[in-house]
């Protein structure tokens, strides 16, 4: 699966500053409003996604962060100040009839399609890292810094502290109750344990906007075989006026009612042995396909389109256990 661009588009940031009179060189330090305890609130999104889990993700996905900041002013410039410190981030995403398969032995990490079988009415992929800040920050009136505008960009390094999933009252596949079970599965292994992130913020006084802008969480991952090759041939027979045919890719003039034999064919290196075939078909609005099976071994699929003029599209998949796959497809125009 391609890369996942996660970013962080926060509601809130709130910084407190604090005045202490124990040392000359503390106080110089705390008594600027300098974002010393930061709290920010944020609304997390995933960009880059493909359809297939974007549609699953839930619009109002968050997190929280907590920082501990030193602001040291330049003394030639004192609007401009430098930052850094210490805090923990975390993200939720919540999904709607989809899970994630943190703990699977597969290669990828797996997002499972629930949308037909039972699943949980309220889901979640949790992620927390312990991180180091640093920023550059500019105060328009560092002399009344409460009450002024202000900018601020920066880096943060972090290290994964934990990750898991957590899903709370299963649900049948139309939505009725089933019980009250709480599942909750920790697992770091498709977790990428450090991340390097650009923040941006901007402010008046102690409230600010901020976003935060990070690659894949997801580690890399091994792809397919590029080198695979995957054809589909055809043949098929006409019930009602004894038509047969033959032939590799889609087929443009098909029959109605005819039977067609779909017989996949994968070829590479290092493909493995002991995959699991499965197809699927989708019908545009106007035709209904009647039939369609799968043979476990070979993966030939059996089908059979409707009496109506109707364009189909089957794709065959064939997985490995890592999780690998390889798919092709073929159109049928009737």
């Amino acid at each position: 699966m391609k890369k996942i661009l996660f970013v962080f588009i926060a509601f809130l940031s709130v910084s407190a500053a604090t005045a202490q009179k124990k040392k000359k060189n503390f106080d110089e330090v705390m008594n600027r409003a300098g974002d010393h305890i930061m709290l920010q609130v944020s609304s997390d999104h995933w960009m880059g996604a493909p359809d297939s889990i974007n549609n699953h993700i839930k619009p109002l996905s968050r997190g929280g962060n907590i920082y501990v900041m030193m602001d040291k002013p330049f003394k030639g410039t004192p609007q401009l100040s430098a930052a850094f410190g210490i805090g923990v981030s975390t993200s939720s995403i919540y999904f709607k009839t989809m899970s994630v398969g943190l703990n699977s032995l597969t290669t990828f990490l797996p997002f499972n399609n629930l949308d037909t079988s039972a699943h949980f009415k309220k889901y979640k992929l949790s992620t927390a890292f312990l991180e180091l800040p640093v920023e550059l920050r500019y105060t328009f009136d560092p002399t009344k810094e409460t009450k002024s505008i202000k900018i601020a960009l920066g880096v943060k390094a972090g290290v994964l502290l934990n990750a898991h999933t957590k899903g709370k009252s299963p649900e049948d596949r139309n939505g009725n109750s089933i019980n009250s079970y709480t599942e909750k599965i920790n697992s770091k292994r498709f977790i990428n344990s450090t991340r390097i992130s650009a923040t941006a913020r901007i402010g008046y006084g102690h409230y600010s906007l901020f976003s935060l802008f990070f690659s894949s969480c997801e580690k890399e991952q091994t792809q397919p075989n590029p080198n695979a090759t995957f054809i589909i041939r055809h043949t098929y027979t006409a019930p009602n006026n004894g038509g047969t045919g033959s032939g590799s890719g889609d087929v443009t003039n098909g029959i109605v009612n005819a039977v067609y034999i779909l017989d996949p064919y994968l070829h590479g290196s290092d493909i493995c042995q002991n995959g699991q075939w499965s197809f699927n078909v989708k019908p545009n609005p106007k035709g209904a396909w009647l039939a369609a099976t799968q043979d476990a071994k070979t993966g030939k699929v059996t089908f059979k389109g409707g009496s109506s003029p109707a364009t189909y599209t089957i794709t065959i998949t064939y997985t490995c256990p890592d999780g690998t796959s390889y798919s092709g497809s073929i159109t049928i125009t009737t």
